[in-house]
């Protein structure tokens, strides 16, 4: 069972997930939630799967089209999250599931995320993410 949340939030990027990761590092939780969780405020996670690295899509040397938010990422942030993504798709290879419902597992098992703000473009990705319920 959860806290009793307060009316605030705190929205958290996928920018916390590298440096606080234990799909990255062996480390703990990403470091904002425990104190989230001690104030009674409820954590909104935007971009869990962080552009689509988490969910298993792209490798260091991708590349995007004008005007994609990914195409302006300076390329060593990027060789970190295709790494990253490399390393999840490796653990949800291991666990029988798809690496976008292994990183959004994660993202939603941490006790202080109250909501994760999953970006989909098509019916297949909605589906998928969905598919971590089932």
């Amino acid at each position: 069972m959860r806290a009793r949340m307060s009316p605030f939030s705190q929205v958290l990027s996928h920018a916390y997930l590298p440096a606080r990761n234990p799909l990255a590092s062996g480390s703990r939780a990403m470091t904002p939630m425990p104190a989230a969780r001690a104030a009674g405020i409820g954590v909104i996670v935007r971009e869990p799967l962080a552009n689509g690295f988490l969910a298993g899509k792209y490798a260091w040397d991708s590349t995007w089209e004008k005007g994609d938010i990914r195409a302006r990422m300076p390329r060593p942030y990027v060789k970190q999250m295709a790494a990253l993504g490399q390393r999840v798709r490796e653990l949800a290879e291991k666990a029988g599931t798809s690496p976008s419902q292994l990183a959004l597992r994660f993202v939603l098992d941490q006790p202080a995320v109250s909501v994760a703000i999953v970006g989909m473009k098509t019916v297949q990705q909605v589906d998928e993410n969905l598919g971590w319920e089932a």
